[in-house]
């Protein structure tokens, strides 16, 4: 019952992945964020270097304040380094870690990102990292912490803004649902679902 409205990360991966489910969603235009009703969707989606194609994603700041803050859930995956620190009404700063399944702590086992529809056990997004893999976390503040780096960088948090949230996720679940990591599906999933 959610609608999605994606901004497709530089691989088109997010968009094949979104093909293969029920999900209601609809890649949106840059003309959409400057001009279309934002309303419509009940999260934006962003994939990774999506802004390299949504140039009015730098000027649009007062609608996605809004569009926040009315209740929508704006979903960031990992961005490359120099995210202009301006776009969002928190502060996010992307940071390459090098990560290992041991690496990965969980803060907040009991958030609903984690429980809600789907449980997502720790251990199999961590066996996923079996070599040590660079992945892009962040430091974003203010955030609920879900799971962090060897840093605390996060790889999962949660900032609520008005009625709705930034969520972000410097995990690699493109590739990951990619390779059939179960608990990559669940995840991304249950962020869908917030």
């Amino acid at each position: 019952t959610v609608s999605i409205g994606l901004l497709p990360d530089s691989s088109g991966y997010l968009e094949d992945i979104l093909r293969m489910t029920d999900a209601r969603w609809q890649a949106i235009t840059d003309r959409t964020l400057e001009i279309g009703e934002l309303g419509a969707y009940d999260v934006l989606l962003v994939g990774s270097g999506a802004l390299r194609y949504f140039p009015s994603f730098r000027k649009v700041r007062a609608r996605i304040d809004d569009f926040i803050k009315n209740g929508g859930t704006l979903v960031i995956m990992g961005q490359p380094e120099g995210w202009p620190s301006e776009l969002l009404p928190v502060s996010l700063a992307p940071i390459r870690v090098e990560l290992t399944g041991s690496s990965i702590t969980v803060v907040d086992g009991a958030h609903d990102l984690l429980k809600r529809p789907n449980a997502v056990l720790s251990s199999g997004l961590s066996a996923w990292f079996e070599r040590p893999a660079t992945v892009t976390a962040a430091i974003v503040s203010p955030c609920r912490p879900i799971l962090s780096g060897p840093r605390s960088e996060m790889l999962l948090s949660v900032s609520p803004v008005g009625r709705g949230n930034v969520v972000y996720c410097g995990l690699p679940l493109v590739d990951m649902i990619g390779k059939l990591n179960i608990e990559a599906i669940h995840l991304l999933a249950n962020i869908l679902n917030y």
